[in-house]
């Protein structure tokens, strides 16, 4: 890889965690009504980020293009990277979290929660959804997933920062969240398994660059859900019981579960940036 490669790249990833982050934010905070100042603050700072990242990706993917860090100055490459399904899908990101951004501003769920539909959404706009034969199972499955790990993502700074909330509303808030995560896990992990099967051309191809990072994301899966459910089976229980200092607890280990999760997306953007599923 080049530098401007690693550039690309790192901004690519960059961006798609503060964008997923800014989704699931305003996903969290207005579809389990948790109405938290310091939620709402983060929220609003989080997709000022991800629009600016966005644009500032739409900005830099030309340089793979021109091979060279000229190609931020080549209005042709730029204009022909706008024209793309790449360029499409930016420019929907940047309408949806700014979109999240002014939704959180306002105070105006629906306005957030579209800003989050059409961040999800650009997702199945380009990369291998568009380019498979089998698009119309492909991107439903894509969405599924990204809207889900989109919430699993920006859940786990909500519950990380619920400074202006009392022990029962934060007690209520993560039984709420524990009982849609029984439902969604099943459902990411079934949808992950769709993606899988559909893109991979066979049972060889796991052995590729593609196939062994579908194999490192679902054993980050497993430690997710290993750590989830210790959150689920033994600290929710005390938590619901009183005990203000599983709640500490149950904080780091979102922590620790949300850098897991940077990790894996910067694994995936990696290395669909420079492999297919077919190689």
């Amino acid at each position: 890889m080049t530098w401007p490669d690693i550039t690309a790249i790192a901004v690519r990833a960059i961006s798609i965690c503060i964008v997923l982050e800014a989704a699931g934010l305003a996903i969290f905070h207005y579809g389990l009504r948790f109405d938290v100042g310091a939620i709402r603050r983060q929220g609003m700072w989080i997709a000022a980020a991800g629009a600016l990242l966005a644009a500032t990706q739409l900005l830099v993917e030309p340089v793979r293009l021109a091979g060279s860090f000229d190609g931020i100055f080549d209005p042709a490459l730029t204009q022909f990277y706008l024209g793309s399904d790449a360029g499409t899908a930016g420019i929907v990101r940047i309408v949806g979290t700014l979109a999240v951004l002014f939704g959180f501003r306002s105070r105006q769920p629906w306005l957030a929660l579209t800003g989050a539909a059409l961040t999800c959404l650009s997702f199945t706009f380009m990369g291998h959804t568009v380019t498979r034969g089998e698009r119309f199972l492909v991107a439903p499955l894509l969405l599924t997933h990204i809207v889900i790990i989109s919430f699993w993502f920006g859940s786990l700074r909500a519950l990380r920062r619920t400074d202006d909330a009392g022990h029962s509303d934060i007690a209520d808030v993560l039984e709420r969240f524990s009982r849609i995560a029984s439902i969604a896990v099943p459902i990411l992990l079934a949808a992950g398994l769709g993606l899988a099967v559909s893109l991979l051309p066979s049972f060889a191809a796991l052995f590729t660059p593609y196939g062994l990072m579908i194999i490192a994301k679902m054993s980050g899966f497993a430690v997710l859900i290993t750590m989830a459910s210790i959150n689920r089976w033994r600290l929710l229980p005390r938590i619901l019981a009183g005990d203000g200092s599983a709640i500490a607890v149950f904080q780091r280990i979102a922590g620790a579960e949300w850098l897991i999760m940077v990790a894996l997306i910067f694994i995936t953007v990696t290395v669909t940036s420079l492999f297919s599923p077919d190689m």
